[in-house]
């Protein structure tokens, strides 16, 4: 069985070029159910940081908010940080 070797990509490709949470990044993939945290600090530009709502990069928490994934524990992390924003912005 021969070896293949993903070599570049052509194209637009909404996965790769839009916004998205940083567990669902196609440049830098990490497992969604138990992410390595190390391995979850890369992200790409497009990456988002799914508890605060910004780009990854602006994050003053990244070091913790990497590994977010839609569990029920983060889920109600990302609710709190929501309404703290929203209630800063009121």
């Amino acid at each position: 069985m021969a070896d293949v070797e993903f070599v570049g990509a052509r194209g637009d490709d909404i996965a790769r070029n839009a916004p998205h949470s940083r567990f669902d990044c196609v440049v830098h993939p990490v497992d969604k159910e138990s992410p390595n945290a190390a391995a979850a600090l890369v992200c790409c530009d497009m990456c988002y940081c799914w508890v605060c709502d910004v780009p990854a990069k602006t994050c003053a928490e990244w070091t913790a908010h990497c590994v977010a994934n839609r569990s029920i524990e983060w889920m109600t992390v990302r609710n709190k940080a929501q309404r703290m924003k929203n209630a800063r912005e009121a």
